[in-house]
């Protein structure tokens, strides 16, 4: 499996890693967050300046590797378990572990800190959020899949609308939704007109 990806991402990784963060996406009550939308990271991934690729796609690979909606602790238990699968199946130094807990971290809020100095984070949660600008049918898939993740199972239809458009006021009211220069040039416009129209749909 980790053949699919460039060697450099996967140098002092072991086979294990790859199988354990694969299985972590298979859990049930998935329809937006699986390995479709780890790929489509990674896709982007490829041709996107970042000072540590292997970093970057490690966080990437394991930062919704636990996920049920509602629960605020996804990124803690995804973190820990991007610690412990490492720790276990690679060589990569612990210094760069940190560093990709510290990104799988960020991804809750996918707010960059005023005084943050890694472009590496920024581009984690970047392409994290890239989904929010692409083309407006597979937005509409995206926001379709996100919904069948919270209803009905943690909210009615009325709860996850009133959350959603929270949610996207708040993402549209930021003066940047993507903190790094090649994110802006990519996705910033489209994501705009996506939110802006879907807003309008949510009333």
């Amino acid at each position: 499996m980790e053949t699919d990806f460039p060697a450099p991402w996967t140098e002092g990784c072991d086979a294990p890693v790859f199988e354990e963060a694969r299985r972590a996406y298979g859990s049930p009550g998935r329809h937006y967050h699986t390995w479709e939308h780890v790929l489509d990271c990674a896709a982007k991934l490829r041709d996107f300046p970042c000072g540590n690729p292997r970093a970057v796609f490690l966080a990437l690979l394991f930062h919704d590797a636990f996920y049920v909606a509602g629960d605020t602790q996804n990124e803690r238990h995804s973190a820990d378990l991007a610690r412990k699968v490492l720790g276990a199946h690679s060589r990569v130094p612990a210094e760069e572990v940190a560093e990709i807990e510290r990104f799988i971290l960020a991804t809750c809020t996918h707010v960059v800190p005023a005084d943050e100095r890694s472009t590496d984070l920024r581009a984690v949660i970047d392409i994290d959020m890239s989904i929010l600008g692409a083309e407006e049918e597979r937005y509409r898939r995206y926001a379709a899949r996100v919904r069948s993740e919270w209803c009905p199972s943690v909210v009615d239809g009325e709860g996850f609308r009133k959350g959603r458009a929270a949610f996207l006021r708040g993402v549209l009211a930021s003066p940047r939704i993507y903190s790094t220069q090649e994110g802006g040039r990519r996705w910033e416009a489209a994501a705009r007109a996506n939110i802006t129209r879907e807003l309008s749909e949510l009333g």
